[in-house]
Parts: C-alpha cells; structure tokens; sequence
C-alpha cells in the first residue's frame, strides 16, 4: 500500500482493543469530524464486512463496487485502497477492527504515524487494554474510551499514567454518522497534538 505520508496525506489508524468497542463507530466519526478541515475518507481495513452490510440496510447507500458512498462519506471496501489518488484526499481513516482477532493486521498498524485504540472500562477490556499497554508497538498510540461514565475517568486517567495525557473519553454515539461537536474537539487535539 502507498506511503500515504511522503504523498501528503494524513492517515489515522484505528483499532479497538476487543470487538463490539465502537471502533468502526470512532473512525466513521474520525473521517466526519476531518471533512471539517479537509477531504477526507475512510478505509475498512478489517474483516467486518460492515460497508457490506450497509449497503444492505440502508437503500440511500450508494455502492460503485470499491466505496459505499452513504450520508456524504467515502467509504472504501477491504482491498480496494491501493486506488486512493495521492491528491484526491487530505485525509484517511484506517479502521483496523478489533486487535484481539487472529485476522488483525498488527504489522500494517504498527507502520501507521498516527495510532489510536478504542477502549473501554468493563473487566474485560481493562485487561484487554493492559495486554495492549504492555505491547511496545502502541507505545505513541493515543487510546478512546467508550462507555465509560463519568465517574469512573479520573481513575481510568490515573490507569493510564504517563499516556493519560494521550487518553481521551468518547460520548455515548447512538448514530456513528452523527457527528458530535465532541468528537469533533477530540479529532482537532489529537491533529494538533501531532504537530508539535
């Protein structure tokens, strides 16, 4: 696949520590929240088939056999990333999928610039978390939490230690193609914490 940084894009990469996490959900809102500040799309990089299943849902769904285009959004299929023009876009949103599957692709995340892992504060994910906490190939990855309440994020901050200021908390998303002005601030710090 192209070296999307030495083309001038900017690509986020996005997994969750286990499935059902709200992954695909973080990176759609990625990709929206990105329009704002330029062209920007998103890759499934994961087995899911969710833009085939998109497709078969929702009639307004706009499929052209390599992307789905649905609510003003790119949506490029597995495999078919390789066409993505150097200039056509600003930005791209990799989502990964769950890095606790056999058929994650851990070497092509581990080459990505900007990382980010979705997590959570059920007794499962925490440890699933841990696992990934120890494993040096998140070291400059940035972490979303989802589902997590209120009162439980200053302890989950203070479980993150020296990553807690690259720890975010998501707000409950019903709709991933509902953007929230939450996500939108998220996005913009993490861009602008990448720059300095």
């Amino acid at each position: 696949m192209e070296d999307h940084a030495k083309i001038g894009m900017k690509t986020l990469a996005i997994a969750g520590c286990i499935g059902h996490i709200g992954t695909t959900t973080q990176a759609i809102q990625a990709t929206m929240a990105l329009q704002k500040m330029g062209k920007s799309c998103y890759m499934e990089m994961n087995r899911t088939e969710y833009l085939e299943r998109l497709v078969m849902l929702y009639s307004n769904a706009q499929d052209e056999r390599e992307k789905v285009i649905y609510s003003n959004i790119e949506l490029y299929k597995r495999n078919f990333g390789k066409i993505i023009s150097a200039n056509k876009y600003d930005y791209v949103v990799k989502d990964f999928g769950s890095a606790d599957l056999e058929s994650f692709e851990e070497a092509s995340f581990s080459g990505q610039k900007t990382k980010i892992v979705v997590c959570g504060s059920k007794p499962n994910e925490i440890f699933k978390t841990q696992e990934i906490l120890r494993n040096p190939i998140y070291d400059d990855a940035y972490f979303i939490f989802s589902f997590v309440p209120e009162d439980e994020r200053v302890s989950i901050a203070s479980l993150m230690a020296e990553r807690a200021e690259k720890t975010f908390f998501a707000e409950i998303t019903t709709d991933p193609f509902l953007l929230t002005s939450d996500s939108v601030k998220m996005f913009n710090k993490i861009l602008m914490m990448e720059r300095q």
